[in-house]
């Protein structure tokens, strides 16, 4: 029995995405089971079978394999009351937290802690030792928009991600407003929490979290831009990942996992500043020809990371 545990209190959150992504791989191989200690999302209780953790009620992990997916919550004693085979811990969040990790791991009764990884830069910063793990994504799902005539939209750019304020950098609305000034459509879904930094604009349109199933919002965009807060380091960022599956050129800031992923001027591109990306997106939007090669090496790399081989390697680390 494999227990995946994880905090399933966001149903829009890259960590539970990957704790569910995970469960859906290793679910066809062997018996796995889902587990919170806190008040999961009402949406994910609604279409997942999510167990609450109540040592009085003695309803909790009690043996097999432990996955914790994330390492940025104190779990309770009632580790201390089971008997694991193994324990596994994704660590993909800077978090202090993540130090009691160290304590439990020299527990004599219980076994060594292996550690995930979610991005190379992440691993280094720890100073500990693990594999790296890229957060699964169904690339049947997050596919290219299917062919169609040439749009009659504005070009537009666009990003999603959860509303809050550490997954947004401090220039971005100025990035936005120029974009749309230059004639540029932006989306942002999940991001609500802009409405007092932007003025009323034709092309700028904010949705919440959510509004659109992710890979119809993607297929409405020309081009996905991604940074955040100088002081949050996005450790794999998969909507990044699921844009490029997508075929949807990236233009996203040097900072966060996800950049491991991106070869700039090959499959996406990098960018330090406003002004650079500015014009990478107007470069974008005017050569048909270089979209049309970043958008099918976008594709590529999607597929090498998550083709077939992707669960096989999976399932072989976890069973």
């Amino acid at each position: 029995m494999i227990h995946i545990i994880q905090q399933f209190t966001n149903q829009f959150g890259g960590t539970e995405l990957h704790a569910l992504d995970l469960y859906s791989i290793l679910q066809r191989r062997t018996p796995v089971r889902l587990w919170t200690e806190f008040d999961p999302s009402q949406h994910l209780i609604e279409n997942f079978e999510i167990s609450l953790i109540r040592p009085k009620r003695l309803a909790y992990p009690k043996t097999g394999t432990f996955v914790f997916c994330g390492a940025c919550w104190y779990v309770g004693p009632w580790l201390e009351l089971s008997f694991p085979r193994r324990i596994i811990v994704l660590h993909n969040y800077e978090h202090d937290t993540y130090q009691d990790w160290f304590k439990r791991a020299r527990s004599p009764w219980l076994p060594k802690v292996e550690w995930i990884f979610a991005s190379e830069q992440l691993r280094r910063t720890s100073g500990l030792e693990g594999h790296i793990e890229p957060s699964p994504i169904d690339i049947s799902r997050f596919t290219p928009a299917p062919a169609r005539k040439p749009p009659v939209r504005p070009f537009t750019v666009g990003r999603l991600s959860r509303d809050v304020p550490e997954k947004f950098h401090k220039d971005d609305c100025a990035l936005y407003l120029r974009l749309a000034e230059a004639g540029m459509k932006v989306r942002i879904m999940g991001g609500l929490g802009l409405r007092h930094q932007l003025p009323n604009h034709s092309m700028i349109e904010l949705l919440p979290e959510g509004a659109e199933r992710p890979e119809d919002f993607l297929h409405t965009l020309d081009c996905f831009t991604y940074r955040t807060r100088e002081d949050w380091f996005e450790a794999y960022g998969r909507v990044v990942l699921e844009a490029m599956a997508c075929g949807v050129p990236v233009v996203c800031g040097a900072k966060g996992g996800y950049s491991e992923k991106i070869d700039h001027e090959v499959n996406g591109f990098i960018f330090e500043n406003n002004d650079q990306a500015f014009a990478l997106m107007h470069q974008l939007s005017v050569d048909s020809i270089l979209y049309a090669a970043i958008s099918a090496s976008a594709r590529k790399t999607a597929i090498s990371l998550y083709g077939e081989g992707l669960p096989h390697n999976l399932v072989d680390f976890y069973l």
